[in-house]
């Protein structure tokens, strides 16, 4: 059966300008595994940035909002217009400058950068024991940062934190679980 190439045309532009709607509406998911794959990191970015945390497959962290307020610059992480996004693996030695038990750590993870219009990124990082992220920026001169928003929203409660700098260090394997056993 032939399809008139109008209708054909037509139903191409329908598909075009839903699914540039359905991009727009609900904005974008970037997935980041550790190297094991046992974790996942969701991050959402809409009308303001969160993620979320899973360990194999069982929700740790459900979506959570995160944000950094730079004095003169606003709200990093509230309505976000994202330009790119880059990934990358690292596996490294790394030999601590201060003597410790072991002559070199292993620095091994997944990486995303998200970087973002306004001149700053987000960059997330996966281990196969935890998840880390920062926010950067490529201002010109020193930022006086005023707040960052991080919350964790542990399955059913939300703990939410305002501070200067937080790192999320998330142990799911080995002897840091979330359930309090060592």
């Amino acid at each position: 059966m032939l399809i008139p190439q109008k209708i054909q045309a037509t139903g191409l532009l329908f598909l075009v300008i839903f699914f540039w709607l359905g991009c727009s509406l609900f904005g974008k998911t970037h997935e980041l595994f550790s190297p094991d794959g046992k974790i996942r990191v969701l991050i959402q970015v809409d009308k303001e940035i969160s993620y979320a945390v899973f360990c194999d497959g069982r929700e740790i962290i459900g979506p959570s909002p995160i944000s950094l307020t730079v004095e003169g610059a606003g709200i990093l992480g509230k309505n976000p217009s994202q330009a790119t996004v880059k990934s990358r693996s690292v596996n490294e030695k790394i030999i601590p400058p201060v003597k410790e038990k072991r002559a070199s750590v292993t620095d091994h993870f997944n990486e995303a950068v998200l970087r973002f219009k306004g001149n700053y990124s987000l960059i997330f990082r996966a281990y196969d024991d935890g998840v880390a992220y920062r926010f950067a920026t490529g201002f010109k001169n020193p930022v006086k940062i005023t707040a960052e928003e991080v919350s964790f929203r542990f399955e059913g409660f939300e703990a939410r934190l305002v501070c200067s700098y937080v790192e999320i260090l998330l142990r799911c394997h080995g002897r840091y679980r979330l359930d309090g056993h060592f």
